[in-house]
């Protein structure tokens, strides 16, 4: 069987044959179709949790137990307070993102930035009481 070239490769049927210099487009376009997904697939999986997230929670100036920490949009960061309010969210994703707790109808959101590998103490959160408007019953105030 003899062997076809890029422009034969991409001719259809009832159509007029492609150009040698047509099917180079093609291919090209197609490795850097390839390049920019590789780079963008890398990019978020470098965004990707190295960082981790400690501190305390307090409610009334005493500590806050069972309240529940989740990093906004990231479904594998989430955390309990133990006894003493403290709590550690661990593959935090480098980067800007909102840290969440909630307890019962008190939720708070505190905007925290995550460099590479580092470990961030947050010290002290205060958790706030919360009412909802109207249609916005998920949302969660940011300090």
């Amino acid at each position: 069987m003899k062997a076809k070239g890029a422009a034969s490769l991409l001719q259809t049927h009832g159509q007029r044959p492609v150009s040698q210099a047509q099917a180079w487009v093609i291919v090209a376009l197609g490795v850097v179709a390839a390049i920019v997904v590789t780079v963008l697939v890398l990019g978020y999986e470098g965004r990707r949790g190295n960082g981790v997230i400690s501190g305390q929670v307090m409610f009334e100036d005493r500590p806050s137990k069972g309240a529940q920490i989740e990093v906004y949009g990231c479904r594998a960061c989430l955390a309990q307070t133990d006894g003493d309010g403290r709590f550690t969210v661990e593959n935090v994703p480098t980067g800007p993102v909102t840290l969440v707790i909630r307890r019962g109808n008190l939720r708070s959101g505190y905007p925290i930035q995550i460099p590479p590998g580092a470990h961030v103490d947050v010290a002290t959160l205060p958790l706030l009481r919360w009412r909802p408007l109207p249609g916005r019953e998920r949302g969660f105030l940011v300090h």
